[in-house]
């Protein structure tokens, strides 16, 4: 599959055409298979010294009531579970309608005690108050918006994969906050997605000590 879509994606193709259309075939679980429409979407024609640019849009497979809702629910969870940074999407309430596996991982959180609730249920309060006004923000604005905050790590959290840092303590995340529309442009929603950058930012607090303590000259070039 990956192969089809990769030869579609660099496969001539007559600007003036609208896109390509690909089946491909997902297993969010054991013996479930899901199918769904990838279709290729040309953005942004190629000029010189600029590559062109497309939008993947995937589409589940057809069907009707309950069984076209579970294959769009399925897809989502599968497409959001393929992120390693924690991701949620907030509804207009300013409730989780989505979190992927990461999300919940990194809060110590089961999805009963997340989907549906505001972030207040389940997160410290000041934490989620802030949240919820950076989320009314890019609503309001219908930007999105990226920020870099310190919080404490939950008790039941995620430690990260290199072992620095331990459950409860403090960690560093870059957040990106995204507006989310619906087909006739009115924002229905806030994606969150934070990446964890203790480390990145230790390691650039240690470069500058180096630097403020050395008694020799150090130039970088």
């Amino acid at each position: 599959q990956i192969g089809r879509l990769s030869a579609a994606l660099t496969q001539p193709c007559d600007p003036a055409a609208p896109g390509c259309d690909l089946t491909l075939v997902f297993s969010p679980a054991p013996g479930q298979p899901r199918t769904a429409q990838a279709r290729l979407l040309r953005a942004r024609k190629p000029q010189a010294g600029t590559a062109g640019l497309w939008w993947l849009m995937l589409l589940p497979e057809a069907g009707t009531g309950p069984a076209l809702a579970q294959a769009g629910a399925d897809l989502q969870r599968l497409l959001l579970d393929t992120f390693s940074d924690p991701v949620s999407v907030t509804d207009a309430d300013g409730r989780i309608s989505l979190a992927n596996r990461a999300f919940l991982r990194a809060n110590g959180r089961s999805e009963a005690e997340v989907i549906g609730h505001l972030p207040q249920d389940f997160l410290p309060l000041i934490e989620a108050l802030h949240g919820a006004q950076l989320d009314a923000r890019v609503r309001r604005t219908q930007s999105a918006i990226t920020l870099e905050q310190t919080r404490q790590r939950p008790a039941g959290g995620l430690v990260p994969h290199s072992g620095v840092g331990t459950a409860g303590g403090w960690e560093r995340l870059r957040t990106e906050k995204t507006p989310l529309f619906d087909d006739f442009g009115v924002v229905i929603g806030v994606v969150t997605r934070s990446h964890d950058v203790t480390e990145e930012v230790r390691a650039r607090e240690l470069a500058e000590m180096v630097f403020d303590q050395s008694s020799e000259a150090i130039v970088l070039t």
